[in-house]
């Protein structure tokens, strides 16, 4: 039991450092999004789906293994 709760208490303060780049993160994206879809003339849903799904692509793009050899 004593480890649960050292790990709860732990990832809590991990989460209080990281919360604010997550947060400054969102809305960076939120705004640059929202910009191109005035630009571009889109619905704001239209705009924050475009936004988020190119920013996570954009980073998981780093992790995919392009080769095959590089997968076995």
């Amino acid at each position: 039991m004593g480890f649960t709760i050292d790990f709860l208490f732990e990832l809590g303060r991990l989460l209080l450092y990281i919360l604010p780049l997550l947060i400054a993160l969102t809305i960076a994206i939120s705004g640059l999004a929202l910009w191109t879809g005035k630009q571009e003339g889109w619905p704001v849903s239209d705009s924050l789906y475009y936004g988020f799904i190119t920013a996570t692509r954009s980073v998981m793009g780093i992790f995919i293994q392009h080769k095959v050899a590089a997968s076995i």
